[in-house]
């Protein structure tokens, strides 16, 4: 049997080894932006600042949370510049949505999902991707993120909470009502509970 290495290199911050982590970073990123162009943007601020302060990097520990913290200190800092341009432009989000086809439910809750996971609070919508699609554990997104663990179980809680009752059928974040007939909630949910 094939046994494989359990544990993300620890050594040095140089060059090869952040290389090593861009695949990583631009999946983070883009599941923080919903935009690939933008989300390299943020990785390559992100590098950049990590080139910068390598001597800040403690040999032997986590290379990969050091540039997660990094990339969203940059996330941050990218949404607050965006506000402050955007302000006037105040568009309207069904604008960017696009056009969905006829009789594919299951292509219209997973996009309800997914506009639903983004009009989630910034914090919560950061641990649950970094628990979710990241793999993290509790503790690492602690540790990254700089919070306490039951603030981190909290944000997550209140997230998969506000997305299980919009996507139940219940109300969502803009306040509308979203009927989902049992076949389509039985689809999309194969592990749900029944009702």
């Amino acid at each position: 049997m094939v046994s494989f290495p359990t544990t993300i290199p620890e050594a040095v911050c140089d060059h090869a080894s952040i290389a090593r982590e861009l695949p990583y970073l631009r999946r983070f990123a883009r599941a923080l932006t919903r935009n690939s162009t933008t989300a390299d943007d943020i990785v390559h601020d992100c590098v950049v600042k990590a080139l910068e302060n390598t001597e800040k990097f403690e040999p032997g520990t986590n290379l990969r949370a050091w540039l997660f913290t990094i990339l969203r200190n940059c996330f941050i800092s990218h949404v607050r510049r965006s506000r402050r341009r955007i302000d006037a432009l105040d568009s309207p989000n069904w604008a960017s949505g696009g056009v969905a086809v006829a009789n594919q439910e299951s292509a219209l809750l997973l996009r309800r999902l997914q506009d639903d996971i983004s009009n989630l609070p910034e914090d919560q919508r950061t641990v649950l991707m970094l628990i979710a699609l990241e793999g993290k554990s509790y503790e690492e997104t602690a540790k990254m993120l700089g919070v306490p663990i039951g603030t981190v179980r909290s944000r997550l809680s209140r997230a998969r909470h506000a997305l299980r009752c919009s996507m139940d059928g219940g109300i969502g974040f803009s306040g509308e009502h979203f009927p989902v007939r049992p076949s389509v909630a039985r689809q999309a949910y194969p592990f749900a509970r029944a009702a």
